[in-house]
């Protein structure tokens, strides 16, 4: 897990400036998490991407299943098409587990 307090400047998101002890930063997710949710939703996705990016700070764009499954490196997948090819399938399988 990166710095709240990085992931605050990063995002100019004054209320994580807050956040200055590392050792709350588990204790208190969730009131992290609530600040970031209503904080991302005011920008696109590539807004945030163009900021993350840069830092070297993990982050992707998560697409849906249509955009997924049109997405050039999802549909040219060596693993994806034997086995859909296979079995008559224009998608591939997912197992879902819970717990």
């Amino acid at each position: 897990m990166g710095s709240v307090v990085t992931l605050g400047e990063l995002l100019d998101s004054p209320p994580l400036l807050n956040y200055t002890n590392q050792d709350d930063w588990f204790d208190r997710r969730d009131e992290i998490k609530a600040i970031l949710v209503e904080h991302i939703a005011t920008r696109t996705t590539q807004h945030w991407l163009d900021r993350l990016e840069p830092a070297d700070y993990w982050c992707a764009e998560v697409l849906d299943w249509e955009r997924l499954s049109n997405h050039e490196a999802f549909s040219n997948s060596p693993s994806r098409k034997p086995h859909a090819e296979r079995m008559g399938m224009n998608f591939t399988p997912l197992a879902v587990l819970s717990t």
